[in-house]
């Protein structure tokens, strides 16, 4: 829930997360963020695309996405992978 515009807080709980790698099975780690209660939001810096994929399989992160408000920072994966890469190797600035 997020506070009104006035209220002056006197402490914010992030939790952060990024890249996922899924090809080992679920992350155990998500149902402790999904159970945590101090957590004020969750931050996702990047490849939010492939975990996103595996909310409907993944019984720690469906929790974790309904207890908490979750904030998205998309990179490259979201778009292009390795968009960056490429246009470096092109002579792109």
């Amino acid at each position: 829930m997020v506070p009104a515009d006035d209220v002056i807080l006197a402490k914010l709980k992030l939790a952060v997360l990024n890249c996922q790698d899924y090809t080992n099975g679920y992350y155990a780690a998500l149902s402790r963020l999904a159970d945590d209660e101090s957590i004020d939001f969750v931050v996702h810096l990047g490849d939010y695309r492939h975990l996103y994929q595996r909310v409907r399989s993944d019984p720690f992160m469906q929790q974790a996405m309904e207890n908490h408000t979750w904030i998205i920072a998309t990179d490259d994966h979201e778009t292009a992978d390795d968009l960056i890469v490429i246009g470096i190797m092109r002579g792109i600035p």
